[in-house]
């Protein structure tokens, strides 16, 4: 495992100094969010899954997960890495360019990210604003990690355990790059139900384009496009439970990076898979008895009364 970035700044007037920029930047990651993903004057850049509520709840996995390895391994994490690592999971998604897509399969539109440009062009963020708070805050050690910590968020699919994976999350990934990697996809193990629906129902509302504009105003909607919108939803739904059995069968490969002893305690926060599993296949069952109008309610679309 790689070794944690230099530790400076260690006195207590240090130490405070840091916590105040860190604050600091996590307060500008969050308006940036906010400003570009929910007050966008244009509707598609109004973001339902990348938006403050995600990137406030990773800050908090990530949280959780650094602060369950230091309890666990007395030694092995700084206040200042904790901090720093809550910095960087506020900064993972400030970045959501993206193109619409014609899907061949289906005719869909779809939101396609630019993944890893978004990434990178994230990662720059985070630095240019902390130098801007303190040029002098960060050492050469802590701005790589910065970098390739949000590098590690990544995406990619793994069609045979049908969920999402982290491909530039290696063995060798250090204990706050794993912490991030993990919280960025942990609502199916972290998270009760409810939380991890709507992450799931947010992602599809966000991605597909066409059924949003259409469900604006649902009385022009045409019956061919309810029944393809309706099979489209209720195949997402059952994408939910492999996405959590997925999450859970990754869940040992990814804590083998970290200590024996903090691999037990992380596990142990990551308690609901099970539940999710079984309510995200019930609900399935429900949606397929829904006619159009509930199932898109279901997905938490705002739906016009007009």
């Amino acid at each position: 495992m790689e070794h944690p970035p230099k530790i400076v700044n260690k006195t207590e007037g240090d130490h405070s100094s840091f916590e105040q920029a860190i604050n600091l930047g996590i307060q500008h990651a969050l308006k940036r969010v906010k400003e570009r993903f929910e007050q966008a004057e244009n509707p598609l850049d109004r973001l339902d899954y990348h938006n403050s509520a995600h990137t406030t709840a990773v800050i908090e996995r990530t949280k959780k997960i650094l602060r369950t390895v230091e309890e666990a391994v007395p030694g092995s994490l700084s206040e200042r890495l904790i901090g720093l690592g809550e910095y960087i999971a506020a900064n993972h998604d400030t970045v959501q360019e993206y193109e619409i897509v014609t899907r061949e399969s289906d005719g869909a539109q779809i939101r396609r990210r630019f993944a890893q440009r978004n990434e990178t062009a994230s990662a720059d963020e985070a630095l240019e604003d902390i130098h801007k708070i303190n040029p002098d805050l960060l050492t050469a050690e802590e701005k790589d990690l910065v970098r390739r910590a949000i590098d590690v968020t990544v995406p990619d699919y793994d069609p045979k355990l049908g969920t999402v994976i982290q491909p530039n999350l290696t063995p060798e990934s250090s204990l706050v790059i794993r912490a991030l990697a993990l919280a960025d996809l942990g609502a199916a193990g972290m998270d009760e139900y409810e939380a991890f629906a709507e992450e799931g129902n947010a992602n599809f509302r966000e991605e597909n384009i066409d059924i949003a504009q259409a469900v604006a105003e649902p009385q022009n909607v045409s019956e061919e496009q309810k029944t393809a919108f309706t099979k489209r939803m209720l195949a997402w739904s059952e994408t939910q439970r492999r996405f959590a059995e997925g999450r859970k069968a990754m869940l040992d490969t990814e804590l083998a990076g970290l200590p024996e002893e903090a691999q037990r305690a992380v596990a142990g926060l990551f308690t609901h898979f099970n539940e999710n599993i079984q309510h995200a296949q019930a609900r399935t069952e429900v949606r397929n008895t829904l006619p159009f109008e509930e199932l898109i309610r279901d997905f938490g679309y705002p739906v016009s009364t007009h």
